[in-house]
């Protein structure tokens, strides 16, 4: 009996000291996560966080055939540009870390896939002076503008790591996706690459931003509707004071409108906050676990 008491004795100060070890882990697990978060605080996205503003507009929720969002589009971009304080706007489909994106599986001119991810990439449509607005570097060729309208010659962008996928150190300007807007890929259309942009976090911090190509959106308007809008507002200030005021411009257009508007500052850090949240979860559910089990065996 003294011989079973010893060892629960001593297999319970061994527990102790393996806690104590377990928190010190912990301790430096906390200041690596702190130095982590602020990492991803500051982390290069590719475009100038300062003074954007992003606006999520569901026209859909507000009963809005595909016909009517044009012209709402329109009136909203006029509205929020002439704004005292706002430099320029455009819009995207999926936009900056709104949670959603866009694959496909198009072929790409004079490159052989090995397997059937070469031929997948995310990509978004975006309207006239996109990456102008989001302060997007091009690193070969031009942006999409107005001059590509409905009915211009239909364009794309790629970023810098699609370029280097499939051409290397090729010019990718003037070469060719092959994009069909039916699903069967018949009636394919040959679409000429006019820029590269670089690369954007757009969706998430932490992972090295994936192959993208850009379509102009107002060129794919009538085969493919949507049902909301990414609104990018550049401010020439701060944006924080022009919140307000973008958000009227935008209800003046209609009240019905379901309007989301964050900074992109803002957006980050909610991201941020998630990460954060979840790996707080993750030690305090570790440190719990130790600290029950060396109190069941000190009994």
């Amino acid at each position: 009996m003294d011989n079973q008491r010893t060892f629960t004795r001593s297999f319970g100060k061994m527990l102790i000291v393996s806690q104590m070890v377990f928190s010190l882990v912990l301790l430096v697990t906390a200041v690596l996560f702190i130095r982590t978060l602020r990492n991803l605080e500051r982390a290069d996205t590719g475009y100038s966080r300062n003074g954007l503003l992003l606006a999520q507009v569901d026209f859909k929720a507000a009963g809005y055939d595909d016909y009517r969002v044009d012209q709402l589009t329109r009136r909203l971009l006029e509205g929020v540009q002439a704004l005292p304080g706002v430099e320029t706007a455009s819009f995207s489909d999926n936009g900056l870390f709104s949670g959603t994106d866009s694959e496909a599986n198009d072929e790409i001119e004079g490159f052989g896939p090995r397997t059937p991810e070469d031929k997948v990439n995310r990509y978004d449509r975006v309207g006239p002076n996109y990456f102008y607005t989001i302060g997007a570097r091009m690193i070969l060729g031009r942006g999409i503008g107005p001059q590509d309208s409905e009915n211009a010659l239909k364009v794309a962008m790629i970023n810098e790591k699609m370029a280097q996928f499939y051409f290397r150190h090729e010019n990718p300007i003037g070469r060719h996706i092959f994009d069909s807007d039916d699903p069967s890929g018949k009636d394919r259309i040959a679409i000429p690459f006019v820029g590269v942009v670089r690369d954007l976090k757009q969706n998430n911090l932490k992972e090295p931003p994936p192959r993208r190509f850009y379509l102009a959106l107002l060129q794919h308007r009538a085969t493919d509707p949507i049902d909301s809008l990414s609104v990018e507002i550049r401010t020439r200030a701060p944006s924080s004071p022009l919140a307000n005021a973008v958000r009227r411009a935008i209800k003046n257009v209609d009240p019905k409108l379901p309007v989301d508007l964050k900074s992109a500052d803002d957006l980050i850090a909610d991201e941020v906050s998630q990460e954060k949240g979840w790996r707080s979860s993750r030690a305090f559910s570790a440190h719990s676990q130790c600290c029950w089990r060396a109190s069941v065996c000190m009994g």
